[in-house]
């Protein structure tokens, strides 16, 4: 199981952060938190994985599965 900075690091290519936030309706600072260990609600994760998927054409269902298990983690480790 992947934790929630190999998510981001597999799904948002490096230096393209910030569009994706952006283009998700949220700052670049939700990013570096995510990368500092704040955990992200699921609703940012989903608007997130949406973005990812229009923008770079990777299986929505795939991305949002992952990303809400990423996320889950945080609370068990």
């Amino acid at each position: 199981m992947m934790s929630l900075n190999d998510w981001v690091k597999k799904y948002i290519p490096h230096g393209d952060g910030k569009k994706v936030l952006q283009r998700a309706g949220y700052t670049e600072g939700v990013l570096q938190g995510w990368r500092h260990g704040v955990k992200p609600n699921t609703t940012t994760v989903i608007f997130v994985s949406k973005t990812i998927s229009l923008l770079y054409g990777h299986d929505y269902k795939t991305v949002v599965m992952e990303g809400i298990q990423a996320a889950a983690r945080l609370t068990h480790e």
